[in-house]
C-alpha cells in the first residue's frame, strides 16, 4: 500500500496562503526586533538571591557577574555569548522555514510547517506592554499549526485515517493551551489535565509515524520521516541536558559551575535548534534523502563508541588510582595508564561495535558484506569457470535478489569491444 502526495491547491488560494505567510512573518519579525529593544532598554542582569525569586532558571543574574569578574571574565562575553546563541539558534530555525516557504510554495504541508517555524521568533518573548497579546496570539497560532504535523506528514494524509477526527480535536483543543497566556492561570486539576492530554498527543503521534512508516509510506517518504525523526530526537537530548544543567545550576546558588553551565546550554541550545532546522529543510525539500541512513549509522556507532570509552576511561582511572596509590602514592600514573589504555582500544572498539550494529540494525547490508566477502574467499581457490559463475549468480540473487539474472562471457577467440573515446 503507497501513498499519494497531496493534490496542489488551487491558485487563487496558493496566492492567498503566501499573502498570510508574508504577513504572519511580518508580524512575528517585528514582535521580535521589538523584544530585541525591550532587552537593551533595561537591564540585563536579575537578581535572584533566593529560590523564591522570580526569575527564569536561564537568566544572568547580578551575583553571575561577580563571579565573572572574579575569574576574570568580562560580563559582555557572558551576556554576548548567551543572546548571541538565544538569536542564532532561532534565527536558524526561521531560515529553515524561510527555505522550505520559498523553495516548496505550491506544497500545503510546507506552508504550514514554514509558518510554525517562524513562531520560534516569538517564543519566551515577555513584557511587551500593549504588544504582548500579540505574540501570545502568535506563538497560539504556531502550537494550533504544530500539532496536525506527526498526523499529516509528509503527504498532508491523516493516517491512520481513524485518527482524523482525535486530530482536529487535539488541534484546536489542547494547541491553544500550550500558549503563554493560557498556561499562566492554568493551575491545579486542570494543569494537570493540559499535561495528560498533552501526553495522549505524543503516545499517538509516535503511534501515527510508525504507522505510516510501516504501512504506508513510499521509501521516499521513509527518508522524509528519518530526517524528520532525526532532528526532533537530536532537538529532545539537547533540549534535556540544557534543562538538566538548568535545575543543577540555579540562578539563586552563583559558581564557576554556574558560569560554564550557561555556556555549554548556549552551544546546546544553537545544536539542537540547528540540526531540527536541517532535518526539516532536508526532509521537505526531498535533498540528499538517502544521506540520512549514512548519519544515523555513524551516529549510534560514534554515540556507543564514546559511551564505552567513557566508562573503560573512568573504571581505569578508578581502579588503577586504588592500586598505584598503595604502590607510589601517584595518581598521575593512573591518568595515564587510563589514557593509552582507550588510546590501544579505539581501534578495535570501533571495529567491533561497526559488525554489532550492522548485525542489529542493518542486517541485510551485513548479510551482503559477508556473502560478498564468502565469494571472494571462495573465488580465490576455485579454478574452474563453471564453479565461479554458479557461485557469482548465488550471491547475486542472496544479496540483490533481483527477478532475473544471467552472465555472459565473452567468448575465447572473439575479439574485445573497443576502448571509448
Amino acid at each position: 500500500m503507497s501513498s499519494t502526495p497531496a493534490s496542489p491547491p488551487r491558485r487563487g488560494l496558493i496566492w492567498a496562503a503566501r499573502l498570510v505567510w508574508l504577513l504572519f512573518a511580518a508580524l512575528n519579525f517585528g514582535l521580535f526586533i521589538a523584544s530585541l529593544a525591550q532587552i537593551a532598554a533595561i537591564s540585563p542582569f536579575a537578581d535572584c538571591p533566593t529560590a523564591e525569586s522570580a526569575c527564569q532558571l536561564n537568566v544572568i543574574t547580578m551575583a553571575d557577574v561577580e563571579v565573572a569578574r572574579a575569574t576574570g571574565i568580562p560580563p559582555a562575553v557572558i551576556t554576548g555569548f548567551v543572546l548571541g546563541a538565544s538569536l542564532f539558534a532561532r534565527l536558524a530555525i526561521v531560515g529553515a522555514g524561510i527555505i522550505i516557504f520559498a523553495l516548496r510554495p505550491n506544497d500545503w504541508v510546507a506552508w504550514l510547517m514554514s509558518l510554525v517555524l517562524l513562531t520560534v521568533l516569538v517564543e519566551g518573548v515577555s513584557q511587551l506592554g500593549a504588544l504582548q497579546w500579540l505574540a501570545d496570539v502568535s506563538f497560539g497560532v504556531g502550537a494550533v499549526g504544530w500539532m496536525p504535523v506527526p498526523f499529516i506528514f509528509p503527504n498532508g494524509r491523516v493516517e491512520p485515517r481513524w485518527l482524523k477526527w482525535p486530530v482536529v480535536a487535539l488541534t484546536f483543543g489542547l494547541g491553544p493551551l500550550w500558549t503563554p497566556a493560557t498556561s499562566a492561570w492554568l493551575g491545579g486539576p486542570a494543569a494537570v489535565f493540559v499535561n495528560l492530554v498533552s501526553l495522549l498527543w505524543v503516545v499517538l503521534g509516535l503511534y501515527a509515524l510508525i504507522y505510516r512508516y510501516r504501512k504506508v509510506s513510499t521509501p521516499t517518504e521513509r527518508q522524509q520521516t528519518k530526517w524528520v525523526l532525526v532532528g526532533l530526537i537530536a532537538t529532545f537530548a539537547t533540549s534535556l541536558t540544557y534543562s538538566s544543567l538548568q535545575v543543577l545550576f540555579p540562578p539563586w546558588q552563583p559558581s564557576p559551575a554556574r558560569l560554564a553551565a550557561l555556556f555549554v546550554n548556549g552551544i546546546f541550545y544553537v545544536i539542537g535548534y540547528g540540526l531540527l532546522g536541517l532535518g526539516l529543510v532536508f526532509a521537505m525539500l526531498r535533498y540528499r534523502l538517502w544521506d540520512i541512513d549514512v548519519v544515523i549509522r555513524r551516529t549510534l556507532l560514534y554515540t556507543a563508541l564514546t559511551a564505552s570509552l567513557a566508562l573503560i576511561y573512568f573504571g581505569a582511572v578508578v581502579v588503577l588510582q586504588g592500586l598505584f596509590s598503595g604502590l607510589t602514592g601517584e595518581n598521575n600514573l593512573a591518568i595515564i595508564g587510563s589514557t593509552l589504555l582507550i588510546a590501544a582500544l579505539f581501534q578495535p572498539l570501533r571495529r567491533r561495535l561497526q559488525v554489532l550494529i550492522d548485525r542489529r540494525f542493518y542486517r541485510r547490508k551485513y548479510d551482503a558484506a559477508q556473502a560478498l566477502a564468502g565469494f571472494a574467499a571462495s573465488a580465490r581457490d576455485d579454478l574452474e569457470l563453471a564453479g565461479v559463475t554458479a557461485r557469482l549468480l548465488a550471491v547475486v540473487d542472496d544479496t540483490m535478489q533481483p527477478t532475473a539474472s544471467s552472465v555472459w562471457l565473452r567468448p575465447a577467440g572473439e575479439a574485445p569491444p573497443p576502448a571509448p573515446r
